[in-house]
């Protein structure tokens, strides 16, 4: 079976291309204006035509139309798409409304449960927003906060106040800054860091914490706790979900 995977966040489109299971090609492209060429780039570099299709979307409804009716015209399949469910995998999202959670969020759950069973986890997946969500040792869903990442939180810096600019090389560090830019960087990634081994620690300290997205290598070398880095945790989810 070979399976092309989508995810499709807010500033780039993540994909993958399993054979018989592993991922034998993968890419991210960032977001434009054209859905249809940036498909077409992906088609461009595929090496074979898929039997399936997956996807995750944080998307507006009109835009995942377009790349759903754009896969079929490629490559002749359906793309199939999650559909959040209260119990699942062994996770549990009792007492929500499921409508108004995010699919990334469940996903990047499915995935930190499926590889840390039976103990309390702090899920962190971080792109263009930072998600935590909790659960327990059950699975039960606890609770999560959802924050700006760290390129949002150095954008809306640069573009509310007059002297700031975004730095051209990123330097990222636990640390107080010298200078404005160093201050600016160091300072969203330390609030980052903080708010994770917070609730760490509020779970007694016995919590594994999955760290996935785009970020998840710059915050794992920051933080002062042990963390489980799962760079594809929207993937694992998706193939979980839709097996």
């Amino acid at each position: 079976m070979k399976i092309l995977d989508f995810d499709c966040g807010n500033t780039r489109l993540k994909w993958r291309f399993l054979l018989k299971g592993e991922i034998v090609q993968s890419g991210v492209i960032n977001n434009t204006d054209c859905y249809s060429s940036m498909l077409r780039c992906v088609a461009d570099t595929l090496h074979d035509k898929p039997d399936r299709s997956r996807m995750s979307s944080v998307r507006a409804v009109e835009i995942n139309d377009i790349i759903v009716a754009k896969v079929f015209d490629l490559w002749g399949v359906r793309v199939e798409r999650p559909v959040k469910q209260e119990v699942l995998a062994g996770v549990r999202l009792a007492d929500i409304d499921l409508s108004t959670y995010g699919e990334d969020r469940w996903l990047g759950l499915l995935a930190a449960r499926a590889a840390m069973p039976d103990c309390p986890l702090v899920v962190v997946d971080s792109g263009t927003a930072l998600t935590l969500d909790i659960i327990d040792a059950e699975g039960c869903f606890k609770g999560g906060f959802v924050v700006p990442g760290i390129n949002l939180m150095l954008k809306s810096l640069a573009d509310n106040a007059d002297g700031l600019m975004i730095p051209d090389q990123p330097c990222f560090r636990r640390q107080l800054g010298m200078k404005t830019v160093e201050a600016m960087q160091f300072g969203v990634v330390s609030m980052m860091a903080a708010l994770i081994e917070k609730e760490y620690e509020f779970l007694g300290g016995n919590a594994v914490v999955v760290l996935g997205g785009a970020d998840a290598a710059v915050l794992a070398d920051l933080v002062t706790i042990p963390v489980l880095h799962l760079p594809g945790l929207i993937f694992d989810g998706l193939a979980i979900a839709l097996i």
